[in-house]
């Protein structure tokens, strides 16, 4: 009697559990993000992407995966058509800007160059905070110059269609050296 208990209490949350993970669309859609996280994981490990940029394509992804969950609640675990429709929209555009930081670090040599100093002089100041050689103040305003650097590359990129100049490159790397000359004092 005790098993026929236990099993009629624990059926219905195991039978949805199931359901909501095998329901089609939203295992379509799931899977996506997975594969869009691991792409962002592995760009990230392989350098072509920064720090930041992670962090932003992954709030990216868990913003989509959330609106997914609250879907698939007001739905008794289940997707609409449209719903699907909205989300992968939303991982196009995330699938999207992950290539574009791919193509974009592999087609442009010279802002590949500036973005490998600039995460260096981020790894650099990450070390030097973590062995108390620069205070957590000094780590901030380094870290302040380092992303006005990024902010300034970015900017100049898009202005010139994902590529840098040689003397936009050349004013890049006068800022870094002046960055990399603070971090190592």
């Amino acid at each position: 009697m005790f098993f026929a208990i236990l099993v009629s209490v624990c059926t219905p949350a195991y039978a949805k559990e199931n359901w909501e993970q095998s329901h089609p669309r939203r295992a379509e859609v799931n899977e996506r993000l997975e594969n869009e996280d691991q792409r962002i994981h592995q760009e990230r490990k392989e350098g072509v992407i920064s720090p930041a940029q992670a962090t932003q394509l992954r709030s990216q992804d868990r913003q989509i995966r959330q609106e997914e969950h609250l879907m698939g609640e007001q739905n008794n675990g289940s997707l609409t058509h449209q719903e699907q429709k909205i989300l992968n929209q939303q991982e196009n555009k995330l699938g999207g800007e992950i290539n574009s930081k791919e193509n974009w670090e592999q087609s442009h040599p010279r802002r590949t160059e500036v973005n490998g100093r600039l995460e260096n002089e981020d790894q650099r100041i990450y070390q030097e905070r973590k062995e108390g050689t620069i205070s957590p103040a000094q780590a901030t305003q380094l870290r302040s110059q380092d992303r006005q650097i990024r902010q300034e590359e970015r900017l100049m990129g898009e202005q010139n269609n994902g590529s840098l100049t040689q003397q936009e490159q050349k004013t890049l790397n006068q800022q870094e050296n002046k960055l990399g000359k603070e971090i190592g004092r």
